[in-house]
């Protein structure tokens, strides 16, 4: 019987070949890997900080909406000042606005417009408060009744018709003629999250003028600063020359801040994400970080961070009475 000599054997070349291509393939497609999982990574952290600020975003768009809400026109305060606004970043720079508006009492949501004609014990537009709940009452002409707050069951009894707005009397004053709050938002270094760097702040909310018992509202802060659509010449529109105002160029009280502001836009630097050692910023860390002509301050040690320039901007919302 005739024996087939051409059934040959893999020579060890052809085997160490294919080893070698197999390996080939193997780290080209792990190298792929790798990368895919270091940019998902990235997006995911970039995406979870940015949903973090959003939220935060809207905290602080609420009360710049609702700055000198039911606050009398005999204030004698500010009615927003900032420290530092256009200046370095530090510890305790801050803005603070009166408001009795405070989004973490659900009780400061209440108003009513009251008239002890027509009921003696429900509002006109249907609120019926607790004999104990306290209360501001606005005048027709924006001014406070009596300047201090009033239970409902000790409310005005003259036939006149008055804005109530619900207030917690036990917090701390922050105005002269009136109760009202004196919402501050504080730079401030303790507790600063590792995946921050470390020389950015906290944004603190709280209702005095050192953060104590404040709520944390954002973290990795570098700077921010205040700019204001303000009505200059009365006119009532907002032109070129009246747009973007800093805070140093506006009336410093509270009657022509509340007539002539008529938007407020908070520019906040932020980290997107955390440290990634495969990014440099393209700037240095001492030039200024740019969004169009507002320009803020980077922090040492910059490079290999993500930044962003947020924009909140809001329409002040004014509870007043229409001729």
């Amino acid at each position: 019987m005739a024996i087939n000599q051409n059934n040959k054997g893999v020579t060890l070349i052809e085997l160490l070949v294919t080893v070698f291509i197999f390996s080939v393939v193997i780290s080209a497609v792990y190298l792929t890997f790798t990368s895919l999982y270091s940019d998902a990574r990235v997006e995911l952290k970039k995406t979870e900080s940015e949903i973090e600020q959003e939220i935060s975003l809207n905290y602080i768009q609420n009360d710049l909406t609702h700055i000198g809400y039911g606050i009398g026109f005999g204030e004698t305060n500010e009615l927003i000042t900032c420290t530092d606004c256009d200046n370095t970043p530090s510890i305790n720079k801050n803005f603070s606005l009166l408001s009795l508006y405070n989004f973490a009492n659900k009780n400061s949501f209440n108003w009513c417009i009251y008239n002890y004609d027509k009921d003696s014990d429900k509002c006109l537009n249907g609120l019926t408060p607790n004999g104990s709940d306290s209360f501001m009452f606005l005048l027709d002409n924006r001014t406070a009744y009596d300047n201090t707050t009033t239970k409902w069951t000790d409310r005005p009894t003259d036939n006149k018709t008055y804005i109530a707005v619900m207030v917690d009397d036990t917090l701390t004053n922050g105005c002269s003629s009136q109760f009202c709050y004196n919402v501050y938002y504080i730079l401030t270094k303790s507790n600063i999250p590792q995946k921050c760097n470390p020389n950015t702040f906290g944004l603190t909310r709280a209702l005095n003028s050192t953060g104590t018992g404040g709520i944390r509202i954002l973290d990795c802060v570098a700077d921010f600063t205040l700019r204001f659509d303000y009505d200059k010449n009365d006119n009532n529109l907002i032109d070129d020359t009246d747009n973007e105002t800093s805070y140093y160029n506006i009336a410093h009280n509270f009657k022509d801040q509340f007539e002539k502001i008529k938007s407020i836009s908070l520019y906040l630097l932020l980290q997107e994400g955390s440290y990634d050692k495969d990014f440099t910023l393209n700037q240095a860390c001492t030039e200024k970080f740019c969004n169009g002509d507002v320009c803020l301050t980077l922090p040492d040690n910059c490079e290999h961070y993500r930044w962003k320039i947020a924009k909140i901007s809001a329409k002040t919302m004014e509870l007043l009475w229409e001729d």
